[in-house]
């Protein structure tokens, strides 16, 4: 995992895109810069923010910097089902958590990133569109990453977009 995704402008602007939603609540991934991931969320609207980590150590580090948000040390993918957006930001291969993605892709407005350099950009978009189909993003960080995501303001076509962006 990367220590810290403070300058990451290519993250950012895909954000800025697949966190877009008319939701007020979000449960998310905060990562170490959970400061800097909050002012994130907030400037798209959301309200009512619970983060989740399952590392220990992060947990920690997230809970000194005193976050304006729920803290949770648990998996979020165990707590799949409320009524909000989730923004899933794993980066791992998709093949990690390729059996939670049936019940990701019930949820209404979502965001899921991947690591595609275990496997690849074309078998990430095929083992993802076994289980369904999404808006995509792909975008180049330490490595190459892929955002899959659905949400309200895209559906609606409030924002102008196409189905695959690439940076």
């Amino acid at each position: 995992m990367k220590s810290s995704y403070l300058g990451a402008e290519n993250k950012r602007i895909t954000q800025n895109t697949t966190l877009s939603s008319s939701q007020k609540k979000i449960y998310a991934l905060g990562g170490p810069d959970i400061l800097d991931y909050i002012n994130v969320l907030k400037s798209k609207g959301y309200e009512d923010i619970t983060i989740f980590e399952n590392r220990k150590n992060i947990y920690e580090h997230q809970v000194r910097q005193n976050p304006d948000c729920k803290l949770i040390l648990g998996n979020i993918l165990n707590n799949l089902g409320e009524k909000c957006f989730y923004d899933i930001d794993l980066c791992c291969c998709i093949r990690s958590v390729e059996q939670y993605l049936p019940r990701i892709l019930t949820i209404p407005e979502f965001s899921i990133t991947f690591s595609i350099r275990p496997i690849g950009f074309d078998e990430t978009i095929k083992t993802f569109r076994r289980y369904g189909n999404a808006y995509f993003m792909y975008y180049q960080d330490t490595v190459p990453m892929i955002t899959f995501f659905n949400n309200k303001i895209i559906q609606h076509g409030k924002e102008k977009g196409r189905k695959t962006i690439q940076y």
